[in-house]
C-alpha cells in the first residue's frame, strides 16, 4: 500500500492501493485525476475530540516553553550576543510557537500512519532539495500549500527512521517557488492601488516613528486611523509603517549556511515524547527562518536606525507577522520599553486556545481588550487587565431603510487544508460537515428567500461556491467590491454561521443579525456561556441550521420589530459590554492617545 501525504499527483504511485493520510490529501475537482484502479482509504481524523485537541494544544506549548530558553542560548552564542530571553521570544517566538503545533501534527500523523500499516511504501523529496523560509510570511505560505508540506513529512519520515523513496524533484521545485512568488504578490502589491501606495509613502515621512517616544503599528484594521491617531496626539504618537518587502532581495539573502546551521543540531530538549524532540531538532536545520539566522545582523541595524529613543510602542497585528517590527519591538524591550498589546479577533475571551493570543500576552507589559473580558480577569486568566477601548466605530451610527432592502447577506468561514496551530473552531477534515450544514440551512429555507441571499464566501480551498452552485440554482455571491460594513448596511438581515469577528462586529453595527455554528467544534470559556445563553433565548444564536432558518422566516418580514425588542437588546448589550464595548463617545481616538501618552 501506497501512503499519500499531499495530493501532488507527482508523489503518488496509482498503480498500488492508496493509504491518504488525512482529507487533505484527497483529489480536488480540478485540481487532478487519480486512476482509481486500486483500493483507497483514509486514515481517520487524529483530532476529533476537543479532549485530544486541547491535550496537543498543551503539549506544544509546554514544549515550546523548554525550548525557547535552550534556543534563546544558542543563538546568542552563534551570533556572539547576550540578548534576553524575552526578545528572542519577540523575534522569533511566533515562528517556533506555531512550528512546534505544525510539525508535532504531521509527527503524529506520520507516526500513526506507519504504526497502522507499517509496510507502506511513500515517495518525496531527497534531503538536497529541503528549502528553508526567509520568515514568517514565507512560513506561513509554506505551511498551507502542499510543496512545504511535502518536505515536512519526508522531515519527519527521515527523524523517525523510516524509508521513503525519492522522487525527481523538478516539480517541485517549480510549484514551491511560484507559490511563493504568488503569495508575495498577493499579500504585498495586489489590490493596494497606487494611490494608497503614494498616501501611505507621504504618511510614513510626515507621521514617522523614528525619534519619537510613542510609536505605533498596525494599531487598527483602517490603516488611516494610525494617522488620525497621530494628529489627535498632536503628533506626539510616531508610525512604525510596515517594511516594504523586495522579493528580490529576499531571494539574494535567504542563503541558508548549512555549515552554521548544524549549531542547530546541538539544541538540547527535555520532553515526555523524546521522538518528537528529537524529530523536531533534526528539522530546524532547514526550517529555522534564515531572519533569524544569516540575516539577523542586518536585520537588526535596520531596526535600529531611528528608533533609539522609544518608550512605548503599541500594536495589535504586528506581534505575530511583521519582522521588521518586531526587531523594532524586541530592541525596545532590551531598552526597557513599555510594549503594549491589543486584541485583534472577535472571539477572544470567548473561545479557548487562541495562540495569537497567548504569545502577545507573554511578551507585552500591557494588553487592551475589545471589552471587559481582560480587564475582569474572570474568562483568560492570563490576560493583563486593560481599559476596555472601542472597536470597529465606523458604521455604527448610520441608517438604513429595511422596507427598500429585499438583500439578505450570508457570512461564511474557510479553513486551511492543513493544520496551522491546534485551536478551538473547525479542523480541515471537518470542513465538510461545516459545508453541509450550509446546504441545509438553505434547504430548510423557501424559494423566496433563498434567492434574497447574497453569499459572502472567502474560500478558494474547498470550493463552496462550486458546491453550493451545484446545489441551488441562481445564488448570488459577493465579489468583494465593497466592504463587509458596507454590505451589512445593505441587507435586510445578516446570517453568519461562525462565531468570528463578523458577528462582533454586525452586533456593534446593531442590525439584524442570526448566528448559528456546531458547537462541537468550539470549545468555551465557562464564563462565556451564561452570555451566549441569553443570546440563544434571544433568537440570535442557533445550534443547528434548520433552527436558525426557521427564526429567519419568521422574523423576515419585520426584522427590526425583533430586533429592537428588550430581549432581543438586552442579549446584544450583555454581549457587547463583555467582548466589545460599543462606541458611546467619538472621542475613542482619545482614549488611545491618554493610554499611550
Amino acid at each position: 500500500m501506497f501512503l499519500v501525504t499531499t495530493p501532488l499527483p507527482e508523489y503518488q504511485d496509482p498503480a498500488d492501493d492508496l493509504l491518504y493520510l488525512g482529507a487533505w490529501c484527497l483529489p480536488g475537482t480540478e485540481r487532478q485525476k487519480i486512476r482509481r484502479k486500486k483500493e483507497c482509504r483514509v486514515l481517520p481524523f487524529l483530532w476529533k475530540e476537543p479532549a485530544t485537541r486541547r491535550s496537543a494544544y498543551r503539549f506544544c506549548n509546554d514544549f515550546y516553553e523548554k525550548v525557547i530558553p535552550a534556543l534563546a542560548e544558542l543563538l546568542n552564542g552563534i551570533h556572539e550576543t547576550n540578548l534576553s530571553l524575552r526578545y528572542w521570544k519577540i523575534i522569533a517566538g511566533p515562528w517556533l510557537l506555531f512550528y512546534t503545533h505544525v510539525l508535532y501534527d504531521r509527527y503524529r500523523c506520520v507516526d500513526w500512519a506507519f504504526k497502522e500499516y507499517p509496510d507502506l511504501r511513500t515517495a518525496g523529496i531527497p534531503p538536497a532539495s529541503f528549502w528553508t523560509p526567509y520568515d514568517w510570511h514565507q512560513y506561513t505560505t509554506g505551511v498551507t500549500n502542499d510543496y512545504y508540506n511535502l518536505q515536512l513529512y519526508c522531515q519527519v519520515m527521515d527523524g523517525l527512521g523510516i524509508f521513503y523513496e525519492t522522487w525527481d524533484d523538478t516539480s517541485w521545485r517549480k510549484g514551491l517557488e511560484r507559490s511563493m512568488d504568488a503569495s508575495y504578490y498577493l499579500a504585498f502589491q495586489s489590490k493596494v492601488p497606487t494611490w494608497k501606495q503614494v498616501l501611505h509613502k507621504g504618511g510614513a515621512r510626515l507621521f514617522t516613528g523614528k525619534n519619537r517616544r510613542v510609536v505605533v503599528s498596525s494599531l487598527f484594521n483602517n490603516y488611516i486611523n494610525h494617522y488620525r491617531l497621530s494628529a489627535v496626539s498632536g503628533f506626539r504618537v510616531g508610525i512604525l509603517p510596515r517594511a516594504d518587502r523586495d522579493l528580490a532581495e529576499i531571494k539574494r539573502v535567504n542563503k541558508p549556511a548549512l555549515d552554521r546551521r548544524r549549531a542547530l543540531e546541538t539544541l538540547g530538549v527535555a520532553c515526555t515524547d523524546e521522538m518528537f524532540a528529537r524529530v523536531f531538532v533534526r528539522s530546524l536545520v532547514h526550517n529555522f527562518p534564515t531572519c533569524y539566522l544569516e540575516d539577523f545582523k542586518r536585520r537588526r541595524q535596520i531596526a535600529c536606525r531611528g528608533y533609539g529613543t522609544i518608550k512605548v510602542l503599541a500594536s495589535a497585528y504586528g506581534w505575530i507577522s511583521d519582522e521588521n517590527f518586531k526587531f523594532v519591538a524586541a530592541e525596545a524591550a532590551e531598552r526597557k520599553a513599555c510594549l503594549i498589546g491589543s486584541q485583534h479577533g472577535g472571539n477572544n475571551g470567548i473561545e479557548r486556545d487562541i495562540l495569537f493570543e497567548k504569545h502577545i500576552t507573554d511578551v507585552v507589559d500591557k494588553y487592551y481588550t475589545y471589552g471587559g473580558w481582560g480587564a475582569t480577569g474572570t474568562i483568560f486568566s492570563h490576560a493583563i487587565a486593560g481599559t476596555a477601548l472601542e472597536f470597529n466605530p465606523h458604521y455604527t451610527n448610520q441608517k438604513r431603510d429595511v422596507a427598500a432592502s429585499e438583500q439578505l447577506l450570508f457570512v461564511g468561514t474557510s479553513s486551511p487544508r492543513y493544520l496551522t496551530q491546534f485551536r478551538s473552531g473547525i479542523y480541515y477534515s471537518q470542513f465538510r460537515d461545516y459545508q453541509q450544514w450550509q446546504i441545509r440551512f438553505l434547504e430548510s429555507l423557501p424559494q423566496e428567500i433563498r434567492q434574497n441571499f447574497l453569499f459572502r464566501l472567502r474560500d478558494s480551498v474547498w470550493g463552496s461556491v462550486g458546491i453550493l452552485s451545484q446545489n441551488f440554482k441562481g445564488l448570488k455571491f459577493d465579489d468583494y467590491a465593497v466592504s463587509f460594513e458596507r454590505r451589512v448596511l445593505e441587507s435586510r438581515v445578516v446570517v453568519i454561521d461562525n462565531l468570528n469577528t463578523t458577528f462582533t462586529q454586525t452586533l456593534l453595527m446593531n442590525r439584524p443579525v442570526i448566528l448559528y455554528f456546531d458547537p462541537r467544534y468550539t470549545d468555551i470559556y465557562e464564563a462565556a456561556h451564561p452570555v451566549l445563553d441569553n443570546l440563544q433565548q434571544a433568537g440570535i444564536l442557533h445550534h443547528s441550521p434548520e433552527s436558525a432558518a426557521r427564526k429567519l422566516a419568521t422574523i423576515i418580514e419585520f426584522p427590526d420589530e425583533w430586533w429592537s425588542s428588550a430581549v432581543t437588546q438586552g442579549a446584544r448589550h450583555k454581549f457587547i459590554d463583555l467582548f466589545a464595548v460599543a462606541p458611546g463617545t467619538e472621542n475613542w481616538l482619545g482614549q488611545w492617545c491618554s493610554l499611550l501618552t
